[in-house]
């Protein structure tokens, strides 16, 4: 017998607007899966595409920034650029759709106030 799972992460990333690190968090689904008897763990992914979001990201996803993530805050402190951030859920390895995306775009610098 196979299974399919279908799973469907409905969380608003939240982003705090700094220069370093960038902050995300994302609320956990509110459900326990249990498969064949046994609960399943969810765990997340992070990711960063450089540059603008699109409309929408779809599979296959490039490499996580961060992989196997059982808190639902994950602080990026790589460099600050022009970025696209999602957050997804797996579970049983199965990985879900991507939460929001998050265009965060660097405070500038070197302005000074007359």
């Amino acid at each position: 017998m196979k299974l399919t799972l279908c799973i469907l992460l409905l969380a608003t990333l939240a982003v705090a607007q700094t220069t370093t690190p960038v902050q995300l968090a994302w609320t956990a689904p509110a459900f326990t899966l249990t498969v064949g008897g046994s609960s399943s763990a969810i765990t997340y992914n992070a990711y960063k595409l450089p540059g603008q979001c699109s409309a929408s990201v779809s599979k296959p996803y490039p490499t996580p920034l961060a992989s196997g993530l059982t808190a639902t805050a994950y602080s990026d402190t790589t460099a600050p650029a022009v970025s696209c951030y999602f957050v997804t859920a797996v579970v049983g390895g199965s990985e879900s759709g991507p939460s929001n995306l998050y265009q965060y775009v660097p405070p500038p610098t070197g302005l000074t106030a007359h």
